[in-house]
């Protein structure tokens, strides 16, 4: 079966940033952080599932697209800073 990630959370046993959010086969959010391991299953149980959605960063995917830019925006890219190696090597 393959996991449906919907999303990533702050793991509270190590802190790990992007602790991923999945379904699981019944359609109910689980976190599992791949640093410790740790997985905590909401069993789907409303208030379990309403707050670990609420602390969840949702997966930007095909149904959720990217914001999009304002008219008129730039999409240069930033300027290169010079490196502490730039200008000694000249062909």
């Amino acid at each position: 079966m393959t996991k449906k990630l919907i999303g990533h959370m702050q793991c509270p046993e190590c802190d790990f940033a992007d602790a991923e959010v999945g379904e699981d086969k019944n359609g109910h959010p689980y976190r599992h952080c791949p640093d410790c391991n740790a997985q905590v299953f909401t069993r789907g149980d409303p208030v379990r599932v309403t707050n670990m959605k609420k602390k969840m960063r949702p997966v930007k995917s095909a149904g959720n697209p990217a914001p999009v830019a304002p008219a008129g925006a730039t999409t240069a890219a930033p300027a290169k800073k010079p490196g502490a190696l730039d200008g000694l090597f000249k062909s």
